[in-house]
């Protein structure tokens, strides 16, 4: 997921699968993988992550949160990061 069309591909799929057996759901997302590679903003995995769920959710019925996290193996620094996204 290193570009804003794999980012939309995926939460798509995701809801698509989610619709068959579920009605909510809350998405845990670490910024820090989507951006290392093809230079995205973590402003902008947030905001096409976030218009592909509120366009899910129409979708499908499927009512979503997105929750931004951090990993226990990031430093301290980047784990703060993710608390000011």
């Amino acid at each position: 997921m290193q570009t804003k069309e794999q980012l939309q591909l995926v939460v798509h799929d995701l809801f698509k699968q989610l619709k068959v057996i579920i009605r909510y759901t809350q998405k845990y997302d670490s910024l820090h993988y989507n951006i290392w590679k093809k230079g995205l903003t973590p402003s902008e995995v947030v905001a096409v992550v976030e218009a592909a769920t509120s366009a899910a959710v129409k979708d499908t019925g499927v009512e979503a949160r997105l929750i931004l996290c951090t990993l226990r193996h990031f430093s301290e620094e980047q784990s703060l990061e993710t608390v000011n996204w």
